[in-house]
C-alpha cells in the first residue's frame, strides 16, 4: 500500500488546513460541512509539531531551522497586522499564527535540550527559561496550550514509549475535562462532549503511524488510505 513521505504530508496537511476557514466565508457551506470540516482539521496542528521535532532532531544547522521558523512567524505576524489595518472598518481581526507556535516550541527544545554538557548553573536556568517559554506559549500562541505540551512530551520521551503514551493520555484527558461544558439540555450537553472527543482522538490515530515509523528509524509515512478513512470516521 502507498505511503507518502513527510513532505507529501505536509502539503497535504497544509491544504487540509484550509478547510477550516472556508466556513469563514458566509454562506459557502452548511453547518454541518463546517462541523465536518472543523474535525477533519483538529489534526494539523499536532501533525507539525511532530514534525517539528523530528526536524529539530535530523537537521544539520539547528540555528538556521531556527531563523527559518521565526522568519516566516514574522512574515505572518505582518500579513495579520496589514489585514487588520486594511479591514478594521469591518471588524477584522486575525491573529492566528501557526509558525510562532512552532517557533516557541523548538526554541523550548533548543533552550531545553542543548547539543552539549553544561554545568547545573546553566542548566538550572535553561530549565527556567523553558517552563517561562511554555507558559508564554500555552496562554498567547495559536494551539499552544495542545502543540507545545505535545510536542515537549514527544521529544523528552522520544526513547520511553510507554512513558510518552501515558503522557499522551493524561494530556489528552486534561484537554478533555477542561473543554466541557454544560449545556441547557442532556443532549446538547453529550453531542458537544463526543464533539470535543472525536476531535481530540483524531490526532493521535493520525500520527500514530508516523511516530512508529520514527521509532523504527525509517521515514516519516503514512499509508493514504490511513489518513482518509480515520478522518472520515472521525469527521462524520
Amino acid at each position: 500500500m502507498k505511503k507518502w513521505n513527510a513532505t507529501q504530508l505536509k502539503y497535504l496537511m497544509a491544504a487540509v488546513m484550509v478547510l477550516d476557514h472556508i466556513p469563514h466565508i458566509t454562506g459557502i457551506v452548511s453547518p454541518l460541512w463546517e462541523g465536518i470540516f472543523h474535525a477533519m482539521t483538529r489534526c494539523v496542528g499536532v501533525w507539525f509539531a511532530y514534525m517539528a521535532m523530528e526536524g529539530f532532531i535530523h537537521t544539520r544547522n539547528l540555528k538556521n531551522y531556527l531563523i527559518r521558523l521565526w522568519s516566516w512567524a514574522l512574515i505572518m505576524f505582518a500579513g495579520n497586522s496589514l489585514l487588520n489595518a486594511l479591514f478594521a472598518s469591518k471588524g477584522v481581526m486575525v491573529t492566528n499564527n501557526i509558525f510562532f507556535t512552532l517557533a516557541i516550541g523548538v526554541t523550548m527544545l533548543w533552550i531545553g535540550f542543548p547539543r552539549k554538557e553544561l554545568d547545573k548553573k546553566e542548566k538550572l536556568w535553561r530549565r527556567i527559561g523553558l517552563a517561562g517559554l511554555l507558559i508564554f506559549g500555552c496562554l498567547f500562541t495559536e494551539g499552544g496550550i495542545t502543540m507545545l505540551p505535545f510536542l515537549l512530551i514527544s521529544y523528552s520521551c522520544r526513547n520511553r514509549k510507554g512513558l510518552r503514551n501515558l503522557l499522551y493520555a493524561f494530556l489528552w484527558a486534561f484537554l478533555l475535562v477542561t473543554s466541557i461544558q454544560i449545556y441547557d439540555t442532556w443532549h446538547q450537553t453529550l453531542e458537544m462532549m463526543l464533539s470535543i472527543l472525536t476531535g481530540s482522538l483524531s490526532p493521535y490515530f493520525l500520527l500514530r503511524p508516523c511516530i512508529m515509523d520514527s521509532e523504527e528509524k525509517k521515514p516519516v509515512g503514512v499509508n493514504i488510505s490511513f489518513i482518509f478513512s480515520t478522518q472520515l470516521i472521525y469527521g462524520l
